[in-house]
């Protein structure tokens, strides 16, 4: 019997060494990160800038594959059926990974990942053009309970349009917001004067109001920007609106968890990289990094908004 209870021992130690080996080795291959939008756009670029630095600290490639289609969907879907052996994550984006489920039956749900790190949020801005009648936020909100103002938005379901309602949830104001496919349209119909105002990424408008065409009237975060450093939030005006989109790592659920410690190790390390980070600002990354507990919790904190924003007024 003490023979057998050797063995089983020695047996024990032998696979929690071969698995504590096997942890420390990992990954021993490219990992591929699936990015759920076309190759160029804001989440693409903030994968692409990651991937780069990934190799820095594990001596293996992350390959960006592009999956993109349905708002995202493609790519969470084929995200929550991967593989679970560590070769295979993926690049969330707010909140356009927390809205399809609630809205619909899914493929895929939160609970479907594992967050491993968060690395950029580029918040909501509401913004106007230079020569526009409102000097700040309190005219436009003052100008808007009397009259229709309409607003530059993205597709339903998106930061955008999530921010607009957000926006007359809180000011009693009522917009009339007209989706355009993308920034590019967002911008010129703006300029164009074919819309009062825009709803879009802090980062999508900076060289715009660097160069005096536009500027921003409130920022949709919990402090101000360092882009707009006098653009006061809609919080310091007494409105709860806070949006705008985030972007970051997680696995499939089902992962190892010793793989998933080191992939946010190797997050935590990339983010205080200093040619990293003069590399994300030239791009117009905003960082905002946030390790798994943080960023599991803000997930949760989305997706409970915006189940609350979709059970008062449906919006598709």
């Amino acid at each position: 019997m003490k023979k057998v209870l050797l063995i089983l021992l020695i047996l024990a130690m032998f696979f929690s060494l071969t698995i504590s080996n096997a942890a420390a080795a990992y990954p021993e291959k490219p990992v591929q990160m699936i990015v759920a939008f076309s190759a160029g756009g804001g989440t693409d670029t903030a994968a692409r800038t990651i991937a780069k630095y990934f190799k820095r600290y594990t001596d293996q490639s992350l390959v960006v594959v592009n999956k993109p289609g349905g708002s995202g969907e493609v790519g969470f879907t084929q995200l929550a059926m991967a593989k679970t052996d560590g070769y295979t994550i993926g690049f969330l984006n707010t909140p356009h990974v927390v809205t399809p489920p609630i809205m619909r039956k899914t493929n895929f749900s939160l609970d479907s990942f594992v967050p491993i790190a968060n690395i950029v949020t580029d918040p909501g801005v509401l913004v106007v053009r230079n020569d526009d009648q409102f000097a700040n936020l309190a005219e436009f909100i003052q100008y808007a309970q009397a009259n229709k103002i309409s607003t530059a938005s993205g597709a339903p379901g998106g930061d955008d349009h999530l921010a607009g309602l957000n926006i007359m949830d809180e000011t009693n104001v009522k917009l009339t917001m007209i989706p355009f496919n993308g920034s590019s349209e967002q911008k010129s119909q703006l300029l164009g004067k074919h819309v009062d105002a825009a709803l879009m990424n802090a980062s999508q408008v900076k060289s715009l109001v660097d160069a005096g065409d536009l500027k921003v009237l409130a920022v949709m975060a919990k402090k101000r920007s360092s882009y707009y450093p006098e653009a006061p939030t809609f919080i310091e005006a007494g409105y709860e609106v806070v949006s705008g989109s985030s972007r970051g790592i997680a696995a499939p659920k089902g992962m190892d968890q010793a793989q998933i410690e080191k992939l946010a190790a190797v997050c935590a390390k990339i983010v205080k990289d200093e040619d990293f980070l003069r590399e994300a600002e030239n791009l117009n990354l905003i960082m905002d990094y946030m390790p798994q507990a943080e960023y599991q919790a803000y997930l949760a904190e989305m997706n409970a908004k915006y189940s609350k924003m979709w059970e008062a007024n449906p919006w598709n």
